[in-house]
């Protein structure tokens, strides 16, 4: 008899009160972090730097996605945002602002993130919005700032709310 490879088994359809909790769960957490990435962008916007909000989206899509990810950890959400953005700067103060002084300054991201093990893979389009923007340095760091700090506090509170939500048995 030959053995059937894991992925050609069957999964249980989740009962009606699985789905209703994870339902109600996901709901929560879309209408959380819809809120909160509003709240980040209305505030830059009345800056005049809304530039942030495409790394701040795609922090918030991976803390709603993927809330047990290791990249989705509060403290390499925010130090990640902060740790790219200073890089960003450093690397605009003393390179021209090319295509490849900005690829430098986004592998260079990276790459010391990932070896501080602080890696969150949308804050590395920070290093690229220090060139990109008109913003002097002080109000860069201010505003990616107040996006790590607030990306930070609902990583901890999507961490806190998935982990204390009991989800019913598949019965």
């Amino acid at each position: 008899m030959r053995e059937v490879p894991a992925y050609r088994t069957r999964v249980p359809w989740p009962t009606p009160g699985v789905l209703r909790h994870r339902l109600g769960l996901d709901l929560r957490r879309a209408v959380v972090g819809a809120a909160l990435i509003s709240a980040l962008i209305g505030c830059v916007q009345l800056l005049g730097y809304p530039v942030f909000f495409a790394s701040w989206a795609s922090s918030a899509t991976l803390l709603l996605t993927s809330p047990q990810a290791p990249t989705a950890r509060p403290h390499r959400v925010g130090l990640s945002h902060l740790v790219t953005a200073l890089i960003g700067l450093a690397c605009h103060s003393v390179m021209p602002n090319t295509f490849w002084a900005i690829g430098l300054a986004v592998g260079l991201s990276i790459g010391l993130c990932m070896l501080a093990d602080i890696i969150h893979p949308p804050a590395a389009a920070n290093a690229a919005f220090a060139f990109v923007t008109a913003a002097s340095p002080i109000v860069f760091l201010m505003v990616a700032l107040l996006g790590a700090l607030g990306l930070a506090a609902f990583a901890l509170a999507s961490d806190r709310w998935g982990s204390s939500a009991q989800e019913p048995v598949n019965a």
